[in-house]
């Protein structure tokens, strides 16, 4: 902690990785260091010297200055996929992990979800009042204002633990807004309060019961929180298949409102994330006339257009059923302008991949 007073106050700050910050540490406590003692005065024949005699650094500011005049040299060029290559000079990309990063997303992507048979095992809920609480769901997350992952991270918590643990129908509301409550610590920056879903709820749980539901579910659930949701999947999808603008086209948003309409029904969860974001982009590029299953796709996503078959059939009876579902609340928000009103466009006449 940096002493009290004017010298604290009025010491401007360094970059971080400037070699005078090595050389000036020890005097911001009137020249000495923690310890005491007086740091050795700088040499000016620049060789090496320590910056603590008592304490072992010897060659800590020789290597600062080895550092600092080595010439630069090429670093080591990754192979960079034609998909990444607007993103070389973006260090956030990681590029040099990127394939590391997605073989592990599809590698780890069964370990943490429900069974799709799950619902055998409660005896006083069922698939139709689930879907009415992800429906509810969907409503809160949009008054929050909360990251999409949170959604998605919501209904995969609900879901782990209905597999493990019976409750009653009267419950099933304090399991959603839970597993939101502790969506919502992992995934965003300011969560809502606890207090906020005692109100959403219309008070109809307290303080304490949803305080108490948050334990038995981190502990039945082993604390496993990271799972890579269909999400992660579809915003790597959009980006081969080119879809994805500052703006986010009609495409992309599309393919975003068929992977929501999906989170409500049950059984979409025999297929894994991946499946369905792979679906949900190949549905939306053949409803925006575009060409529905490139090669890019087929590399980075792992699937032909024949193996995603199934699930694009199943999300395509989702989108053509919408507007007559009792359930509107993705549809309602797709509706809204900032989502592009993409829950308006027409369905595909037809489905069938070329290949078949």
């Amino acid at each position: 902690m940096l002493p009290a007073g004017p010298a604290a106050s009025t010491r401007g700050r360094t970059a971080l990785g400037d070699i005078s910050n090595v050389r000036k540490y020890a005097q911001l406590h009137d020249g000495k260091n923690a310890k005491g003692l007086k740091p050795v005065e700088q040499k000016p024949t620049g060789k090496a010297t320590s910056g603590y005699a008592a304490n072992g650094r010897v060659g800590l500011e020789k290597s600062f200055d080895e550092v600092a005049s080595r010439p630069a040299t090429a670093s080591r060029k990754e192979p960079v996929d034609k998909v990444d290559a607007q993103d070389c000079g973006n260090a956030q990309a990681v590029l040099p992990y990127l394939a590391d990063i997605h073989r592990h997303y599809r590698e780890s992507e069964p370990t943490l979800l429900a069974s799709a048979t799950f619902m055998e095992k409660q005896t006083d809920v069922n698939e139709k009042m689930r879907a009415i609480l992800i429906d509810w769901l969907v409503e809160v997350h949009l008054k929050f204002k909360l990251m999409v992952e949170t959604l998605y991270l919501t209904v995969n918590l609900i879901d782990r633990f209905l597999e493990k643990e019976q409750i009653t129908r009267n419950k099933l509301q304090l399991v959603g807004v839970t597993a939101m409550f502790i969506a919502s610590k992992y995934e965003e920056i300011y969560a809502p309060e606890c207090r906020d879903f005692v109100y959403i709820s219309d008070k109809a749980y307290t303080r304490e019961q949803i305080l108490s539901m948050e334990g038995l579910m981190l502990s039945k659930l082993s604390f496993q929180l990271t799972t890579p949701n269909a999400f992660v999947f579809l915003k790597r999808y959009c980006k081969v298949a080119g879809i994805i603008s500052t703006t986010r086209s009609k495409t992309e948003l599309l393919a975003h409102y068929l992977v929501e309409l999906t989170l409500q029904d049950y059984k979409m969860l025999q297929y894994l994330p991946s499946t369905i974001a792979a679906s949900a982009v190949y549905l939306a590029l053949k409803t925006m006339g575009q060409t529905p299953w490139t090669a890019e796709l087929k590399q980075h996503s792992c699937y032909t257009e024949s193996a995603l078959l199934p699930c694009i059939r199943d999300i395509h009876a989702l989108h053509k059923s919408a507007p007559t579902n009792n359930l509107q609340a993705v549809r309602k928000k797709f509706a809204q302008e900032k989502h592009g009103a993409v829950s308006g466009i027409p369905p595909a006449a037809s489905i069938t991949p070329a290949t078949i």
